[in-house]
């Protein structure tokens, strides 16, 4: 359990007392001072993460990414955001399928981001990316470099919670509902009332 907070008076006292202690910094120390970099912070967020997760702290590499297993992450720089992301199928032969087999597959990749039909089902509060080159298909959130390790880590839990369904059964019933196969979900479909429970 975390420790009771100091109180009001104590956090005053210590906070008088640094300040007596602590010499002015000089216009030159000012000077040298730089902030981290949003790319920095991103790389020490990152670590942090991983460090919860018991895994060996790693920084960003190539390509501005770092992954392990089916979790990566990802420093977009143009948005200054991280991505988490949790893999959630690897079908990298899709654009080896007929034209007709492969835009059947696009439209059912479509469908996981369309509020009608995939957002009828619980992604972990993760958004759907699918990445044509490889052929993967994502779960995953973004975040700003100054979010902390606990709120990551707990978002990458959450989607990784969902994510058994997915394999197993939501992916199957999205990409019927897509093709007119089956009707929507009359209800939000989540792990603890899922009428697609018995598919497998």
């Amino acid at each position: 359990m975390p420790g009771q907070g100091l109180t009001a008076a104590v956090a005053l006292a210590l906070a008088a007392a640094a300040c007596a202690c602590s010499p002015a910094p000089t216009d030159a120390t000012q000077k040298d001072a730089k902030p981290m970099s949003s790319h920095a912070r991103v790389n020490e967020l990152v670590m942090a993460v991983e460090r919860l997760r018991g895994l060996s702290p790693t920084p960003l590499g190539r390509e501005d990414q770092v992954a392990f297993g089916t979790l990566m992450f990802k420093y977009l720089a143009p948005r200054e955001q991280l991505i988490a992301a949790i893999m959630v199928e690897d079908f990298d032969l899709w654009n080896k399928l007929g034209p007709d087999r492969a835009a059947k597959y696009k439209r059912s990749q479509a469908a996981l981001s369309d509020p009608a039909i995939g957002g009828r089902f619980d992604s972990g509060g993760g958004a759907w990316m699918f990445e044509e080159a490889t052929g993967r298909t994502y779960l995953y959130r973004s975040f700003p470099p100054d979010a902390s390790a606990a709120e990551v880590n707990a978002a990458i839990e959450r989607m990784a919670a969902v994510v058994p369904a997915w394999t197993t059964r939501w992916s199957t019933a999205v990409a019927e509902i897509a093709h007119g196969h089956a009707p929507p979900p009359q209800r939000p479909v989540t792990l603890a009332d899922d009428p697609y429970a018995g598919r497998l």
